[in-house]
């Protein structure tokens, strides 16, 4: 274990973006398979990532990526904020390689920063890393009239039990990506999925919206098919009931390539 006992809040404060940015890399792992990460790490200056990044994309086994981090690291010689920059940036690499939840990511990476530093910044009561306001609802973030393009869409989540949305959410992890499916909804769609979310995702969902710019509709139909691929998979499992014809509208929706 690395000693993280010296670094300072100004240290921590520094950080706070490497937990996004790791709950990104997750994401688009899970979405587009660990190949996808070749890309993502060539967007980044930060030799350590691109590293770490480029083993796990190589095939690199699991343990020994650790060992090889762990060895970067200690020979370093890095303290404060380069040395939890590097600890947040190999938990979050090696948690994408084990194929973990990026919801529960974010968790753990938070868990670094110590638990004094967490309450006193209010963080992840808050909803968000960078402390929005954690009052917001999606109740309160105002939606138009639903796309028409999204009317078997949202003929679709207005089927389902509660108990089938809840196990559709838990799949569906990434709060700026389900904002996105839901920018063209309307309010009945909205509420439907705000009232099977926890207060604290609901919050970071609500935070999207609200500070989420124009998003073509290519875009938000491309989010919605995600979804409900996820909804297929999980009724095919026997995870979840679907009322009779919805598999049908599935279908025909999901074939649609909206790219």
């Amino acid at each position: 274990m690395f000693d993280l006992s010296n670094v300072t809040n100004e240290d921590k404060d520094k950080c706070l973006p490497i937990v996004d940015l790791m709950v990104q890399c997750c994401n688009t792992a899970r979405k587009e398979g660990v190949l996808a990460l070749e890309e993502f790490a060539k967007n980044h200056e930060n030799y350590f990532l691109k590293f770490i990044t480029m083993l796990v994309v190589d095939g690199t086994d699991p343990e020994l990526v650790m060992g090889m981090a762990n060895t970067l690291i200690r020979t370093g010689n890095h303290q404060g904020s380069a040395l939890l920059e590097r600890v947040l940036i190999m938990e979050g690499i090696l948690s994408t390689q084990a194929g973990e939840n990026p919801h529960i990511l974010r968790a753990k990476l938070l868990c670094y920063f110590g638990e004094s530093y967490l309450q006193e910044a209010e963080v992840y009561t808050n909803g968000h890393i960078y402390g929005r306001n954690s009052n917001l609802r999606l109740i309160d973030v105002a939606f138009g009239e639903p796309l028409e393009e999204c009317i078997e869409f949202n003929k679709i989540i207005l089927l389902l039990s509660d108990i089938s949305i809840q196990r559709i959410l838990s799949e569906v992890e990434w709060e700026w990506y389900l904002a996105i499916a839901l920018k063209g909804s309307g309010k009945e769609v909205a509420d439907k999925f705000g009232s099977n979310l926890s207060t604290n995702r609901q919050s970071m969902v609500a935070n999207q919206l609200e500070h989420m710019g124009p998003v073509a509709i290519r875009d938000i139909l491309e989010a919605q098919r995600v979804i409900m691929k996820t909804i297929k998979s999980l009724a095919e499992q026997g995870e979840i009931a679907l009322p009779v014809g919805t598999f049908q509208i599935l279908d025909e929706t999901i074939a649609i390539n909206w790219r």
